[in-house]
Order: C-alpha cells, then sequence, then structure tokens
C-alpha cells in the first residue's frame, strides 16, 4: 500500500528512501534535520515496516513540514526487515539517485545544495560522502574502528541544539573532489576506509536495482555495498558530513550474537565470485585492500560468535567453510600482493583481534573442534613486533 502525501510534478534528482519501525522517539530529529532537502528535485519515501508505535502515522501527520519535495509512503503488508524494506522503497522511488538513509539518524541539510549539484553535474554511479557518530548522555565512550583519535564537536555547533557527545572519525583515504572511473583506485580508496554502510553515500537507481539484498540479515550492508563498488563505473567522493550516526544502546551494530558473527560471514562470501570475475584488471594494491577487509570480516565474525559463548569448543560448519574459501581465494595471488594485504591489515588494526582462538590447524586437520586456548596464528601475523618479511611471507604460507 502507497500514498502520495504530499508532492510537485517534474524531475526528481534524488530520492532519500528511509525504512521506519517503531522510531517515534527519534523522528522529530530525523524530520527536522531533512528541511534542507525540502526541494522539488528530491523525493522523501518512507517504507512503514508494520511499526507498532504510531511512526508512520506520526509522518503522516508532519507532512505540513515539506511544501515543495514529493513526499511518498509506502506500507508493507506483513514486517519484512531492513533490508527488503530498502529494496521496497528502491522499487517504488522515483529519483535518478537513491540513498538510503536510517530513521534514526539525522541529516546535515546545509549540504544538501552542494551533494545535488554534484550528482547533476558529475553523473558520477555513486557519490560517497561523510558522517559523524553521536549519542545521548550519559553514553560517553563511543568507538569507531577507522580512528583511535576522536575528535569532540562543540554542541552548540550541532543542528537543532541536540545536547550529545559526538566523534568525527578520521580523514578517509578517497581522493577527494574529483570524478574516479579507475576502478582500482576507488575499491582500494574505499576497502582501506572498511566504511560499508548503506547510508554513507547515493547511487544511480539503475545501478542499486541490480543488487540482491539480502532477506532478514544483520549486517546487511556487508553483503550489498562491496556488489556495488564492484560495479560502479565512475565514483565521486564528496568531503562533507551529511549523516549524524546514532549510536544507541540495542541497535544491531551495538550487540554482539553467533548468528550476527554467522550473517556476516554469509554476506562477505557473496562476492568472492565477483572478485575473482574482476580481479584481473584490478592493481595489486585494490586487490591487497580486499583481502585485507574480508581477512577483517572473518575475524570481526569470530568475535562475534565467540561474544555469545558461540564455538569455545564446537566450530561452526559455516566458519570452517568460509575459511576454506579464503583460503582457496589467495592461492592464485603474487606473494607481492599478501604482503600488501599483511601490511593493510596491520596499519589498521595491529591493537584489535588479540583472543581469538587460531583455526590454522583446524583448517589444515579438518577437524571440528578446537581448543579455547589454541596458539593465535593471527597474533604472530598482525601482532605489535615486526619480523622480517621473508618470515611474515613464510607464516602467510602456512596459512594459505
Amino acid at each position: 500500500m502507497s500514498d502520495i502525501i504530499d508532492g510537485t510534478e517534474g524531475k526528481i534528482l534524488l530520492s532519500i528512501v528511509i525504512p521506519v519501525y517503531n522510531v517515534l522517539p527519534y523522528l522529530g530529529e530525523l524530520l527536522a534535520s531533512l528541511s534542507g532537502f525540502d526541494r522539488p528535485d528530491v523525493e522523501l519515501l518512507f517504507v512503514g515496516d508494520c511499526d507498532q508505535d504510531g511512526s508512520i502515522e506520526h509522518i503522516r501527520q508532519s507532512r505540513s513540514r515539506f511544501a515543495n519535495c514529493l513526499v511518498t509512503i509506502v506500507e508493507n503488508e506483513q514486517n519484512r526487515g531492513l533490508s527488503r524494506s530498502r529494496r521496497v522503497g528502491l522499487e517504488a522511488c522515483r529519483g535518478e539517485y537513491v540513498w538510503f538513509l536510517d530513521s534514526d539518524d539525522i541529516v546535515i541539510s546545509d549540504h544538501a545544495t552542494t551533494l545535488l549539484e554534484i550528482m547533476d553535474r558529475t553523473k558520477c554511479d555513486f557519490i560517497a560522502f561523510d558522517f559523524f557518530y553521536f549519542a545521548e548522555p550519559p553514553r560517553r565512550q563511543l568507538e569507531h574502528h577507522v580512528s583511535r583519535r576522536p575528535f569532540r564537536v562543540p554542541h552548540a555547533a550541532q543542528p537543532g541544539g541536540i545536547q550529545y557527545v559526538s566523534w568525527i572519525p578520521q580523514t578517509r583515504l578517497l581522493p577527494a573532489g574529483k570524478v574516479m572511473k579507475d576502478r582500482s583506485e576507488y575499491i582500494t580508496g574505499y576497502f582501506a576506509d572498511e566504511m560499508m554502510y548503506a547510508w554513507l553515500f547515493a547511487a544511480k537507481r539503475d545501478l542499486l536495482l541490480g543488487i540482491d539484498f539480502p532477506d532478514r540479515m544483520s549486517f546487511e550492508d556487508i553483503a550489498t555495498v562491496p556488489a556495488m563498488l564492484m560495479r560502479t563505473s565512475a565514483m565521486y567522493y564528496l568531503p562533507l558530513r551529511l549523516v549524524g550516526y546514532r549510536q544507541r544502546a540495542g541497535s544491531i551494530m551495538s550487540t554482539r550474537s553467533p548468528q550476527k558473527g554467522l550473517d556476516i560471514l554469509s554476506a562477505m562470501d557473496r562476492h568472492i565470485a565477483e572478485f575473482e570475475a574482476l580481479r584481473p584488471e584490478l592493481s595489486r594494491q585494490a586487490q591487497a585492500h580486499f583481502l585485507a577487509f574480508f581477512l577483517r570480516v572473518i575475524l570481526w565474525a569470530e568475535q562475534m560468535i565467540n561474544a555469545g559463548g558461540g564455538f569455545r569448543y564446537n566450530v561452526p560448519p559455516e566458519l570452517i567453510e568460509v575459511h576454506k574459501r579464503f583460503k582457496d581465494l589467495t592461492r592464485g595471488f603474487e606473494k607481492e600482493v599478501l604482503w600488501l594485504a599483511i601490511k593493510a591489515f596491520r596499519t589498521r588494526h595491529d591493537r584489535r583481534f588479540e583472543n581469538i582462538p587460531d583455526l590454522s590447524e583446524l583448517l589444515a586437520t579438518g577437524r571440528t573442534k578446537v581448543a579455547a586456548r589454541s596458539p593465535n596464528l593471527y597474533r604472530f601475523l598482525f601482532g605489535m613486533h615486526r619480523p622480517r618479511r621473508s618470515k611474515i611471507l613464510q607464516w602467510v604460507s602456512i596459512f594459505m
């Protein structure tokens, strides 16, 4: 079921697709932050996912906020989850570009004109931009895997005078302010940044329609964003913070479980065949950063599974299979690429993943059990000490 609450005729350059489910306490901030996108060339499309707190009704009652843009509401007949709701919105929207936004976040509307001008001028498939984290007191500690040196932003500088503590991630590695048509260039930068978030870019609708959106998968962005990157023909990076990402207790990103760990593995596993087909045309750096990100996902999944008591002694067969496919994937790589992948991984994660059971013996023997305190090969590979390069390659050959 769908309805157009308010609208305007003419070309729609950008559709902002916002799945909505039980977020009533946050909608006021979101809607207020969207004021700068109240333009004739913008569509705000809300996908109601059978909420139980009146969120969609609140949006209907707030239609007077937007006098110029097209406002569309689509409602699922049954709860379908975030990923499928995005797909529903994608199929229903009218814009040349689509930007997925989470309904508990905010946008910085001051940059709306700049974003739309870049879209209209460059016609790139993929427009990337920046974000910042925010959370309400009393939470004081926020973590981001890109930066260990957070920067506090004065409260007065935030939209609407919202009182929260926020941090800005470290500068991204993508080259800014130019059209990138070299696939190796933007794949290197994007996988090095590790920012696989569906709300951190706007992309052409035709590109997104060719992507498979998984049903009810945690961390579904890892299943979709890498596929978009590998199919993009031109990218532009706009170094402006357009999104305020809300960290809150109970969200998907703030909780861990064995199933979420398996979902992450399944999401990344979807990209092996496409990457293999694309690999001959990629630079060594691009191949290395893909491998480094893949390994980071595997270790992240292991942490999640262990955090939920998942495989202290029994290793899930799904994890064994992904490890084997990762091993098979790397056999065809040059040693130089493997060295670059290790170097890229260590640059970001030297101090992380210190308590992960080692699965090298498992891979060698095919056993389905592993001791909880077995030697940690990853720590030898990525620890704080810096052995000779030849020794690292020897360890790589053992692992691979």
